[in-house]
């Protein structure tokens, strides 16, 4: 027995060690956590540079050394997706602001091509549509003009196992009318 509890006590020592060492390592968060995270600071920025209504554009996406692309699998949409999810989960109504509801898919159905988000000629042409294609979700029947888009970029890592997210916005007005901007 005290063989026994020679060995046995460093040995547990050594384990609780380890162990604590595994907890402190800062956890990274899965994507959905991330996004809840930022909504809240991505809807502040938008709302101090005056926004009322904005829609979340498909973002490109790249393999990590890779060029971007706007068709990486479902991921560009995906994300997209989701972003508009969670701002509209973390609106308050006295944020005054609104969503636009699915406006990557509201451009598809459009058939102007000349609308992508790549080129300020590009960007402009999402505010000139007349009358307005866009809706917010809670009343689909009534169209609202755009004040900005967010899109973004996504770099997924060699192993497929991590990606990092910059958002970005654009406007219709002011000193970064049409420049892709980063909000988060």
């Amino acid at each position: 027995m005290i063989r026994f509890s020679r060995i046995a006590a460093p040995a547990m020592a050594t384990v609780c060690l380890l162990a604590g060492s595994v907890r402190a390592e800062k956890a990274v968060p899965t994507f959905d956590q991330a996004v809840r995270e930022q909504a809240p600071k991505v809807l502040a920025a938008l709302k101090a540079k005056g926004y009322k209504n904005v829609g979340v554009l498909k973002f490109l996406a790249r393999h990590e050394g890779g060029s971007w692309r706007d068709n990486l699998g479902p991921v560009n949409r995906t994300v997209a997706d989701r972003l508009e999810v969670a701002l509209l989960l973390a609106l308050k109504p006295s944020d005054n602001m609104g969503i636009l509801f699915r406006a990557s898919e509201t451009i598809a159905k459009s058939d102007n091509m000349r609308a992508n988000h790549r080129t300020a000629e590009g960007r402009a042409e999402f505010f000139s549509f007349d009358p307005s294609p866009f809706s917010l979700p809670w009343n689909r029947k009534e169209l609202v003009q755009p004040d900005a888009f967010l899109t973004g970029e996504i770099t997924l890592s060699g192993d497929l196992r991590r990606m990092t997210v910059k958002v970005q916005v654009f406007g219709n007005r002011g000193d970064d009318k049409l420049k892709l901007v980063d909000v988060g």
